[in-house]
């Protein structure tokens, strides 16, 4: 069970005084649509399969979300976030769409091509909650992933983000 939520990540923010990037949930397909077999905790989770049968539409849910955090208490979930002890609004500035999208997860995972044309409904969606966010692409260290959504989709980003990893080459020696 989940103990450190949306609130007590941006309440710790604020009392840090560090600047937040919430990373909204990227889905190439309704949720209701994926088969819990194929999630990676589907099976092992029953609140895994009662939360995919019940979920909203992925671009509503990322648009409720900046209105939960960015709007005012007399939006319906500005209203939600002052019941949950936060009147104000948290101004969350930056806004991230799918993490690793091109990963192994079934129910968030896509193709390059397939991220970009979703990308700008996203976009559109958030903006229309609060027009001073900043949405940020998700890139990957593969050339053929990131020159496919920059050209298709680039425009509409804020800012691209890309992860690389590499393992670390560990030198010893035996130094007498």
């Amino acid at each position: 069970i989940a103990r450190f939520g949306v609130d007590e990540y941006l309440r710790f923010c604020e009392q840090q005084s560090m600047t937040p990037i919430i990373t909204t949930a990227f889905c190439k397909d309704h949720p209701r649509n994926v088969d819990p077999n194929d999630h990676p905790t589907g099976i092992r989770h029953s609140y895994v399969v009662s939360y995919l049968k019940t979920a909203p539409e992925r671009v509503q849910l990322a648009a409720d979300w900046v209105e939960y955090c960015n709007g005012s208490a007399d939006t319906p979930y500005g209203k939600l976030r002052a019941q949950n002890g936060h009147p104000e609004p948290y101004g969350v500035k930056y806004w991230e769409i799918g993490n690793e999208s091109y990963g192994p997860d079934p129910a968030g995972s896509c193709n390059a091509d397939q991220y970009a044309k979703a990308f700008p409904a996203y976009v559109t969606a958030m903006k229309a909650r609060d027009p001073s966010i900043k949405i940020v692409m998700n890139g990957h260290s593969a050339v053929d992933w990131s020159d496919t959504v920059l050209r298709l989709a680039g425009r509409h980003a804020d800012a691209f983000q890309f992860h690389i990893y590499h393992t670390p080459r560990i030198h010893t020696t035996n130094a007498q």
